[in-house]
């Protein structure tokens, strides 16, 4: 089980990579990354930290829902696919929490 999940709805091939690169960029010691797309979406990643998921509806909500469900975290943190988290963003929601 990691520490943390971060969920990511992504529909946009162009920031994905640069969202995803950010994150895996953290301090934070233990987490993953689930990136939630649509069906015709393609994305994969190299990290085994980044795991890349099919939404089974439609919509923003239902994106971070499937997200949700398939986080093993323990916390659960939410992006969108066109920002760039700071190094410390995760550990520092981690310790307000």
């Amino acid at each position: 089980m990691a520490y943390a999940s971060v969920v990511v709805p992504s529909y946009r091939a162009q920031l994905i990579d640069r969202c995803v690169g950010s994150l895996l960029r953290m301090d934070c010691g233990d987490f993953e990354v689930i990136v939630v797309t649509r069906p015709d979406s393609y994305f994969s990643f190299p990290d085994r930290r980044v795991r890349v998921i099919e939404q089974d509806g439609s919509g923003q909500a239902n994106a971070r829902n499937c997200g949700v469900q398939a986080s093993s975290g323990k916390s659960v943190a939410f992006t969108a696919d066109d920002c760039v988290v700071s190094k410390r963003w995760l550990s520092g929601l981690i310790t307000a929490f």
